[in-house]
């Protein structure tokens, strides 16, 4: 509410500072002293007066305000005044929009159970969610079904994980999964062995080499007996069977094609996996002769050497392979060594 006395005071004080227009004429110093001491206490008198009609915010801080409209009326002269309740009549006839966030909150999106899968950078929380007995069983069931979308490199971990896990129904759905995995592999592998039985019954007949059918099947044979070791399919004693048969299909096929580079590769991982590191280093070299691209051989190589604890031949091949923009999943460990 407006102090109508302040009003009347500082009226008052800016219409006796006018009255000394005229001895403005004669250049008297304490005539302009005088006006602006005047001019002054009116300016601020009418600050306090309108203050009232400032709301809310706008008139906080008091002190600033204060300032500001004071010196907004004394540094024009004369109509000063007029403009100081003009401003303020338009501010309160036109008040500012309320500032309004344009959300306070953000609902969380609904997880897709049927979303699919890729890659291993998910097998991670996948692992977490299928170990966690405080999650409800449908979403843990449903994890575990969407493992048929991603490689069995990847699943057949977390299904022989689930074979463990207190739920019954956890237990013969990871079961059956991976039977599915296995016997698909071994039908496959059924498949390619008639193949190669009877291009080496028409050996046998002809006493011809084996054909190019014959070293097809044996390679797909080679091929099938890996994946067993690779989806971690095979343990034991079945994995060291299917080691030795896959690098005799192997060592088969490079009899007759000695210059395929990538199954000197495969023999390399073979003979690694048997304990026979120096013939699977010679294997590597022998890859890496065939022009096959090093980013991967070299990291193959660099396991031996970790293996024996030559760290300085480690670090060296790290090296080499920060070379390459390919590796991204290798960088840390690269970043590591080098």
């Amino acid at each position: 509410m407006l102090n109508l006395k302040l009003g009347l005071a500082a009226l008052s004080l800016e219409l006796s500072s006018w009255s000394l227009m005229g001895m403005f004429l004669e250049r008297s110093e304490p005539a302009l002293l005088s006006y602006f001491a005047l001019h002054g206490a009116a300016c601020v008198l009418l600050a306090l007066c309108v203050l009232p009609w400032l709301i809310g915010d706008r008139s906080r801080p008091r002190w600033a305000v204060v300032c500001l409209i004071a010196v907004f009326a004394f540094v024009i002269p004369v109509v000063g005044f007029f403009l100081v309740v003009l401003a303020i009549l338009t501010i309160r006839t036109y008040p500012a929009r309320s500032r309004e966030l344009p959300f306070d909150s953000v609902e969380l999106p609904e997880f897709d159970l049927h979303q699919h899968l890729q890659g291993a950078s998910r097998s991670t929380g996948m692992r977490a969610l299928l170990k966690n007995p405080q999650a409800p069983a449908q979403t843990r069931f449903h994890a575990l079904v969407s493992l048929n979308h991603i490689s069995g490199h990847i699943a057949s971990p977390l299904l022989r994980d689930a074979l463990n896990d207190h739920s019954d129904d956890m237990r013969l759905l990871a079961y059956g999964m991976l039977d599915r995995m296995e016997q698909r592999i071994s039908q496959s592998i059924h498949e390619a062995s008639v193949l190669f039985q009877q291009a080496e019954r028409q050996v046998a007949a002809r006493t011809t080499p084996l054909s190019s059918e014959g070293l097809e099947a044996a390679r797909k044979l080679s091929d099938l007996y890996w994946e067993l070791i690779y989806q971690g399919l095979a343990s034991d004693d079945m994995r060291e069977f299917s080691v030795q048969t896959s690098l005799r299909y192997c060592d088969l096929v490079l009899s007759h094609k000695p210059d395929d580079g990538p199954l000197h590769l495969r023999r390399g991982r073979l003979l690694h996996a048997l304990g026979r590191q120096d013939e699977a280093l010679q294997c590597y070299a022998q890859a890496l002769q065939l022009q096959l691209p090093e980013t991967q051989v070299l990291p193959y190589k660099a396991e031996i050497y970790f293996e024996r604890g030559d760290f300085t031949r480690v670090r060296a091949i790290m090296r080499q392979l920060g070379q390459h923009s390919t590796l991204p999943k290798l960088r840390p460990v690269i970043d590591y060594w080098s």
